[in-house]
Order: C-alpha cells, then sequence, then structure tokens
C-alpha cells in the first residue's frame, strides 16, 4: 500500500504526496481563502484553486465546512457525494475536514459521509470509519462482501469481472472482489498460480498480467498498462509484466486430489466409457469438448489427468491463443474435424500434452524427451 491508506482508512501520516488517481478532499471557506492548515497545504502542493470554495480543483476537492450548523454543511457533502459515485476510479482521501478550525467534532461531521460507507473509493479517517461502521451495524447495514462464483469461467467472463472490479484490483481491496483460482505460464516456461486480483488483471482477453515485487522483473516492469487499467501508479503492486493464461481453476479434483483447471486433458469416465478430452467452459458450466455437443463435468464419475493443451507456445505472444481455442486445436488433431474414433494422432497430442507447459515448436523435440525419459512436473 501507499503510506497514505490502509484498505479504506487513511494511515495516520500526514498526506504529502498523492497517486495518480487520488484525490485529497479538505475543509475550506465558502470564499476559497485557502491560507492555513489543510487548505493552504492543498492550494501548495495539490492544485486547489485559491479563491475556490467548492468543489474539483486540481488533484483536491474543496468542501466548505466554516459554518454556524452542520446543517448547512450537508448539502455540499451531498454532492461530493454523487461527485464520488460518478468517478470510480478516483480515491478520495476524505480528511477530517470541520474539525479543525471549523470547530465542529467527529461525531457532528462523519455521519454526513454516511452514504459512503459501502463506496469502494472513498477512504476515510480513523476515527470517522469507526464512526460511520457503528451507524451502518445499528442499521443492520454490512460491508459489501465478494460474490460467490457459481458459474463456469472462460476470458471473456474473467475480463468482465477484471472491468467490473478495476477499482478494487488496481487498490488492492482483496476482500471485495471475488476469490479465484488462476494458472499462468511464466517466462521460464513454468506454471504460477495465483488469484483473480490478488497477482493479476486481463488488459484484453489476449493480454494477461501478473504482478510481482521482486527486484529480478524489475526491468520487465509494463508499468504504462498500470496507467491504462486502473488510471494509477499502483504503487503497491510492485512490477507488472505479461504472461500466457493457462486456465482458471474448477471445482473438480483429479484422481490424485490435484485441482482441474481448464485447458487440462483428462481421461473422464461417463456413464461407463472413457473419454480423452479437454476441459473448457460451454454455457456456463465446465464441460469436456466435443465437436458440436459436450459432457458436463458435473455428469462425469472421476477424472485422470494426462497433461494440458499448453504446448508450443508463442514466447513473444504473436499467437497467444485463448483457451477454447488451443482446447479446439487438441480436438480436432486427435479426433478430426467430424469428432471420428479417436487417430494416430491422439498419441502425438497427448505426448505434447505430458510435456507441458513448453515454447517447443518442432514436435521431433518431444520424441526425443521422451526417448530421454525426461519428466515434466507439472502437477501444482
Amino acid at each position: 500500500m501507499t503510506s497514505n491508506y490502509r484498505g479504506r482508512k487513511l494511515s495516520n501520516k500526514k498526506i504529502t504526496e498523492l497517486t495518480r488517481c487520488e484525490i485529497f478532499v479538505f475543509g475550506s471557506n465558502i470564499e476559497g481563502r485557502h491560507r492555513g492548515g489543510a487548505a493552504g497545504f492543498a492550494c501548495q502542493h495539490f492544485g486547489a484553486v485559491y479563491g475556490q470554495g467548492v468543489g474539483p480543483q486540481g488533484q483536491c476537492y474543496a468542501i466548505p465546512t466554516k459554518f454556524h450548523s452542520v446543517k448547512e454543511i450537508k448539502p455540499y457533502v451531498d454532492e461530493f457525494v454523487e461527485y464520488v459515485k460518478a468517478h470510480p476510479m478516483n480515491r478520495f482521501l476524505i480528511t477530517r475536514l470541520g474539525c479543525g478550525i471549523a470547530g465542529f467534532t467527529d461525531k457532528q461531521i462523519a455521519p454526513l459521509f454516511y452514504e459512503l460507507y459501502n463506496v469502494n473509493n472513498a477512504v476515510f479517517p480513523l476515527e470517522w470509519f469507526l464512526i460511520i461502521a457503528d451507524m451502518a451495524t445499528q442499521r443492520g447495514v454490512h460491508l459489501n462482501e465478494p460474490p460467490t462464483i457459481d458459474y463456469a469461467l472462460n476470458e471473456d467472463k474473467l475480463l468482465e469481472l477484471s472491468r467490473q472490479y478495476r477499482y478494487e484490483i488496481g487498490a488492492d481491496l482483496a476482500n471485495c472482489y471475488p476469490k479465484i483460482g488462476i494458472r499462468y505460464v511464466d517466462e521460464e516456461g513454468k506454471f504460477g498460480y495465483t488469484g483473480f486480483g490478488f497477482g493479476f488483471f486481463f488488459h484484453t482477453p489476449w493480454e494477461f498480467y501478473v504482478s510481482s515485487k521482486d527486484e529480478k522483473w524489475k526491468d520487465k516492469n509494463a508499468n504504462y498498462i498500470m496507467y491504462d487499467e486502473f488510471h494509477d501508479e499502483c504503487p503497491n503492486k510492485g512490477y507488472v509484466r505479461r504472461v500466457h493464461f493457462a486456465g482458471v481453476q474448477t471445482p473438480f479434483q483429479d484422481t490424485r486430489g490435484d485441482a482441474i483447471y481448464t485447458g487440462d486433458i483428462v481421461k473422464a469416465y461417463f456413464r461407463g466409457e472413457s473419454f480423452v478430452l479437454p476441459v473448457g467452459e460451454i454455457g456456463g458450466e465446465y464441460a469436456l469438448l466435443l465437436d458440436n455437443h459436450c459432457i458436463y463435468m458435473s455428469d462425469c464419475t472421476k477424472f485422470e489427468r494426462l497433461g494440458t493443451v499448453f504446448y508450443g507456445l508463442d514466447p513473444d505472444f504473436g499467437d497467444d491463443l485463448l483457451v477454447k481455442n488451443r482446447n479446439w486445436g487438441f480436438f480436432s488433431g486427435v479426433y478430426g474435424a467430424l469428432a471420428c474414433p479417436p487417430t494416430k494422432g491422439l498419441e502425438k497430442e497427448l505426448l505434447k500434452a505430458r510435456f507441458t507447459p513448453n515454447f517447443i515448436q518442432d514436435d521431433i523435440k518431444y520424441i526425443v524427451l521422451d526417448k530421454l525419459e525426461i519428466e515434466y512436473d507439472w502437477r501444482h
């Protein structure tokens, strides 16, 4: 995190700098005479405009508080609340405005901001957050909880979730977005595992990024993606780099107790027969791909995992196919366009599937690896 805040609460440090998306919210007088205190600092450092006592200015927002009663302040706070909701990619750092020179108490001013209790881009002083949380408890209102995803996911649906929770992901509000297991292939051709939003995000269905604070990724840092995606530097995320998306965790396990991911190739047992097929998403359910229909995984009795479709990857992302396209490539290579019984290609494709993930383009190299009895440990 930055030094300015921890989740929804301001740190106890004086705010001396802002990231690109942050807005400093301070108390002013209606005439906008920003001379002392937070108003003076905002004028000197964050672009507040002298003579402008209300609303957005520079990287700030002014709320007039020098009145005789709290009731006179409320209309300006109500305007601010709507402004926050209309700017979901900005982070509003709300100071203890009105509780200094204006002479009001925390218990008088904090309740005016109650409508922002469940608005994630509003950040409060700790005293105010506790007051507002207590109000919410008395009214039977709880902080929004991340939804449980009860449908199957592919890249397009993950991209939708990335857009829906864009601010929360950028701000690392991990308790505000759904928990989803993600697999990827790193630069060394090995599987990595992370969680939705926690260490990764989709920029487009074909562009998948992970972040790390490990200094070894410093030279590969694509920080321009942060600006484009989150409208911010996101200094708390460290370094970001592009990797290959390699599936989402399903609720199913194989015979060894390992979680099955989309893009895995399994031998599945269905109605007394076995089928060797890749795992994907069809119609909101996890299923095994056939030509014009599928076998739903929920209808199968067990799965033996044989490998994955993440072989022959392009290290330069020039041909970074979606999982469904890789699944179809495997299926058509094994069964043919008409979905006839497995062709002679099954043994060859399963050999490549076993040596995954990799960037090997030459088929003969898989045979060499097999002759040398090289073992790939792609289990999680």
